[in-house]
């Protein structure tokens, strides 16, 4: 308390708290201050009482107490009397404190209990005073109320608000995660067409590497009945041109026969009935056939959806090649056996 009335701070008491600090003070005070202000107060009894036991224990006891407040040649009744003959107020009767509490001047014990009892009624001027009153705190309370459910709608809003911030925030990440998906989508699909661009050029060089083996297995030909280790490059090479001599020519030929040997179908008139009468021409060279199915290869590559018609073409291109190899065979063979004589 001391230190609110120091600071200037409001200290407040409720009834508890005064209670302990009662029952504190009444513990920790000496019988002998006690029994002082019951004294001062009139409250003892007279010396003629015969109730009254002195005990002259207690009074060497308590003289014992004031050592060392008085003087050793003061005794102790002169320190305890030493206000008896200041005037006091007098005594306070019962009457007197009734009197007091109401609130009454000059009334007296004798006055009727009627009277005693009868209190003072408010006027009309208190009632309008306790109106006033009341109406500032029924003010007060409903501002308190008003400030109250806005403090609970700013709580409410700055919720809905920071829910909304955070919505806000994970959208933006979604719409940036989503962003990252579309161009990795549009990465799969320049890495899907350059694959299928990769196939494609794959299939074709395969094609190719395909023909290329094929040629060179035309070129590779064997030739059987040929002693290489029983005779020199000379001998075989007079051998052939013997060989070579000894065959029957028809003579000298024409500049028209040397073009239909070599291109027959040139020479041939087509029939006067229909366009193209395939029956009576002769069949086209290998070389030329080789040469259009080279063309249809090349064409159906760069195509898609072509697979069905690269699968026949590379079908007669084998059929072709086994065509080529069985008449190089066989002249290979005519070759040896001729040959073979020598």
């Amino acid at each position: 308390m001391l230190l609110c009335m120091e600071s200037g701070k409001q200290y407040e008491v409720d009834l508890l708290s005064a209670t302990q600090m009662l029952a504190y003070v009444r513990n920790n005070t000496p019988p002998v201050v006690v029994a002082n202000c019951f004294r001062h107060s009139d409250l003892v009894h007279g010396t003629a009482d015969p109730g009254v036991v002195a005990d002259e224990e207690t009074g060497k006891e308590q003289d014992g107490h004031y050592v060392c407040i008085m003087p050793a040649d003061v005794p102790l009744g002169d320190y305890f009397a030493i206000d008896s003959d200041v005037a006091m107020a007098g005594t306070v009767t019962d009457s007197d404190i009734v009197a007091e509490v109401l609130g009454g001047e000059g009334e007296s014990a004798d006055e009727d209990a009627s009277d005693a009892d009868e209190h003072k009624r408010p006027t009309m001027t208190d009632a309008a005073h306790a109106l006033v009153i009341l109406e500032d705190i029924c003010m007060l309370f409903s501002g308190s109320m008003r400030e109250l459910s806005r403090l609970q709608k700013f709580c409410k809003t700055k919720n809905i608000k920071a829910k909304i911030i955070a919505i806000q925030k994970r959208l933006n990440d979604l719409e940036q995660k989503s962003e990252v998906l579309e161009k990795v989508n549009e990465e799969l699909s320049e890495v899907h067409a350059s694959v299928n661009n990769l196939e494609a050029r794959n299939f074709s060089l395969q094609t190719r590497l395909d023909g290329l083996e094929d040629r060179s297995r035309q070129n590779n030909l064997l030739f059987y009945g040929f002693p290489d280790c029983r005779e020199t490059w000379q001998e075989t090479e007079a051998k052939l041109t013997s060989e070579i001599n000894n065959v029957e020519t028809c003579g000298p030929l024409t500049d028209s026969e040397i073009v239909q040997m070599v291109r027959p179908h040139d020479c041939i008139p087509e029939n006067d009935d229909d366009d193209d009468d395939i029956g009576n021409e002769p069949p086209p060279r290998a070389a030329d056939v080789a040469a259009g199915l080279a063309l249809a290869q090349r064409f159906f590559v760069g195509e898609h959806n072509a697979e069905e018609a690269l699968r026949h073409v590379y079908f007669l291109q084998n059929l072709l090649a086994a065509a080529r190899f069985g008449k190089q065979k066989k002249m290979t063979d005519y070759f040896s056996s001729k040959l073979s004589r020598f």
